[in-house]
């Protein structure tokens, strides 16, 4: 079932927390929700750029795989709370 949500509209969503996160996939989340309000918000941002970002910091070797997951987790958390990425182009006009 799909449920088209126009702008304006309120939807109820209920939170679900990821079941068993440990430290690092957690840390991450918190890292990579604040770097995405730190560095990106009100930057333009293209489809390639947000998908450059999810490649590079994926496989970043500085981090753990648990860590780099919820880095991307949460960077995408806060992109999609600042932005209407659903939008059609016409629709933002």
């Amino acid at each position: 079932m799909v449920t088209e949500i126009r702008q304006g509209a309120t939807a109820n969503v209920l939170t679900k927390p990821v079941v068993e996160s440990n430290t690092e996939f957690r840390e991450g989340v918190c890292s990579g929700y604040l770097t995405y309000y730190d560095e990106y918000q009100g930057k333009r941002l293209t489809s390639a750029d947000v998908y450059n970002f999810l490649v590079q910091n994926r496989v970043d070797v500085r981090g753990t795989d648990h860590f780099n997951a919820g880095y991307c987790t949460g960077w995408i958390e806060a992109l999609t709370e600042d932005r209407r990425i659903l939008d059609s182009p016409a629709d933002r006009r």
